[in-house]
């Protein structure tokens, strides 16, 4: 059997120990899949949107 995932406390306290403070993410958000614009490039805004609650689009197709 393969390890437990990590939650996003864990994940942040990894990074932490490795990287600046400044450059830690302060939270972080598991989504089923990274929105893509039109040209197929990761729509990190959107992703931000969802992540949050405020998006009110369609989510992504799996």
């Amino acid at each position: 059997m393969g390890a437990a995932e990590p939650t996003p406390a864990e994940l942040i306290a990894h990074v932490k120990s490795r990287l600046a403070g400044y450059k830690a993410p302060k939270s972080i958000a598991v989504v089923a899949t990274v929105p893509r614009s039109p040209n197929g490039k990761a729509d990190y805004p959107r992703a931000r949107e969802i992540a949050e609650g405020t998006h009110r689009g369609t989510t992504p197709a799996a």
